[in-house]
């Protein structure tokens, strides 16, 4: 009796521990994936604002309110052409 207790207990704690690795694997890709769509946006709007600065357009400016890598990224790019 206290063995099949012990299988019991067993079983139900490698099903917990399942269940919380796969939800920590689900909301982990989310996160991964949702900052990649930042990521992605934010990079696209650079491209776009040096496409339009290769082909002398100086109208555009870059509109990324981050302190990051990429938001200095896109300080850098406004400034430059501003000087």
């Amino acid at each position: 009796m206290i063995i099949q207790h012990n299988i019991i207990s067993y079983n139900r704690a490698k099903a917990i521990i399942m269940a919380i690795t796969v939800i920590g694997f689900i909301i982990a890709l989310t996160l991964g994936f949702l900052m990649a769509k930042i990521i992605s946006k934010q990079l696209k709007k650079i491209v776009e604002f040096s496409v339009a600065l290769g082909n002398g357009d100086l109208t555009k400016s870059v509109d990324i309110n981050s302190n990051d890598e990429i938001g200095k990224v896109a300080n850098a790019l406004n400034q430059s052409k501003e000087n």
